[in-house]
Order: structure tokens, then C-alpha cells, then sequence
């Protein structure tokens, strides 16, 4: 929840601050969003995954994608509420829900993104195993 916090956080100081739409190289845009993203490399760092072969490390990926996703519902939802109750500006509220919106597609698309080049590179390793084996066989059974 805290990296949502980070992501939110960051997106609005660069809406803030900013008088065009959100610029990469603002306020360290990326930074915020890549916070959610470095599970890979932390697991790779804790010693899992150590089996080229095993392909655990996306399947975390995929529940922390499932989480930041729960995590924008969340704070959507509460800003709807907010909206709804005496002293909220509705039209500010609304800039915030479009804010958190923008903020959650820029998410989906990076993490999405870089877990489609981990799979890849995934499907591509392990078909270059299975037709090394079948190779192995065939030769196997030639002599």
C-alpha cells in the first residue's frame, strides 16, 4: 500500500507542479513508478529462483500487478465516497479520480510491459531447452 501511496503521491506532485502533462524526466516520474515493478530483481537478490528453469518470479509479479490494480479500485472508490459527502468540491474530486486513473494505466502499461519481455525471453529459453533434448534423442537414436 505504500508504494501505491508513493505512486499517487508522485503523480500528483508532477501534476502540480507542472503546467503541461506529466513529462518522464519530471520530479523523477519514473522512480514513482517503478516501485511496484523491481520484484524480480529483489527475489533474484533473496536467492529464488535460482533454477533458469523455474518460473516463479512473474507469477509474483502477477499478484503485485493484482494488488496496485485493487489498490486504485480502492482509492477510487473512496474518492466516489468523498464526492458524495457535504464540503467536497465534485469538480476537484473528479480531476483526482482522473488523476488516480492515469496514473493506474501508466502502471498497468509499464509492469505489463516489462512482464511481457520476461515471458518472452521465458518462452524463448525454455523452447531452445525442449528442442536441445529432442535433438539430444533423435541423435540418440540415430547411432
Amino acid at each position: 500500500m505504500e508504494s501505491l501511496r508513493r505512486i499517487f503521491i508522485g503523480y500528483c506532485l508532477v501534476k502540480r507542479y507542472t503546467s503541461s502533462e506529466p513529462n518522464p524526466r519530471d520530479l523523477n516520474w519514473g522512480r514513482y513508478i517503478s516501485l511496484t515493478c523491481d520484484m524480480s530483481k529483489a527475489d533474484a537478490r533473496q536467492g529464488r529462483g535460482q533454477d533458469p528453469g523455474e518460473h516463479t518470479e512473474p507469477v509474483q509479479a502477477y499478484e503485485d500487478l493484482l494488488q496496485i490494480n485493487q489498490g486504485f479500485e480502492q482509492v477510487l472508490n473512496s474518492l466516489h465516497r468523498l464526492r458524495q459527502r457535504r464540503g467536497f468540491k465534485g469538480a476537484q474530486v473528479a480531476e483526482f479520480r482522473e488523476w488516480v486513473r492515469e496514473a493506474r494505466a501508466a502502471t498497468n502499461s509499464y509492469v505489463t510491459g516489462v512482464l511481457e519481455t520476461e515471458e518472452t525471453e521465458a518462452a524463448g529459453r525454455l523452447y531452445r531447452r525442449r528442442r536441445a533434448r529432442q535433438q539430444e534423442r533423435e541423435n540418440g537414436e540415430a547411432t
